[in-house]
């Protein structure tokens, strides 16, 4: 049976920060430690570690929970 493993974190950074580093290649390879394909638009190529994680982004809202 899987077992269910839930984190919580604290970030010392406003959710709108952390969306603008998510967002901006330079920062997001800083703290992932792995170069990356990002932009802020709808339909852009998201892509990390050497291609294991593709997509598109699909929407440009800033929320984050």
């Amino acid at each position: 049976m899987p077992k269910t493993v839930s984190m919580a974190v604290h970030l010392p950074a406003s959710p709108a920060r952390l969306y603008r580093m998510y967002l901006d290649p330079k920062q997001h390879a800083a703290f992932s430690g792995a170069p990356v394909t990002i932009a802020a638009r709808v339909g852009a190529p998201f892509k990390a570690f050497s291609g294991g994680r593709s997509a598109a982004r699909s929407c440009t809202s800033s929320r984050i929970v």
